[in-house]
């Protein structure tokens, strides 16, 4: 199981790799839980990582809602792998602590999700 620490390294490392990786990276396609998290994040761009049940399993919350109940692990797994992916992406960058936030990309992504109507 993957931890805060793992996740804010994941960040960091995805921002360091330079435009050209990021670019073919991006191309690919996102997940509906990925989308659902950029979608969920577009007004304030806040997420925060949240640990539950004494640290078995993370939960991600955006914008006032939980991406996944805390009593299925199935689906945190899966919101908490787009999360990963939205980090490897470069669109998710961390603050401090529990909070992550969008990047100007990010935004711009999340932007045109809600855009679409997504």
């Amino acid at each position: 199981m993957a931890d805060i620490g793992a996740l804010v390294t994941i960040c960091a490392a995805a921002r360091k790799s330079g435009p050209e990786l990021l670019a073919k990276v991006r191309a690919a396609r996102l997940s509906q839980e990925a989308q659902d998290l950029l979608a969920g994040a577009a007004d304030t761009g806040e997420y925060h990582v949240l640990e539950k049940d004494q640290g078995s399993h993370l939960l991600v919350r955006a914008g006032g809602l939980d991406f996944a109940a805390p009593n299925d692990p199935e689906q945190c797994a899966r919101y908490l792998q787009a999360f990963k992916s939205l980090c490897e992406r470069g669109y998710i960058q961390h603050q401090s602590g529990l909070l992550f936030t969008l990047t100007p990309a990010g935004f711009e992504a999340a932007r045109k999700l809600v855009g679409a109507g997504l």
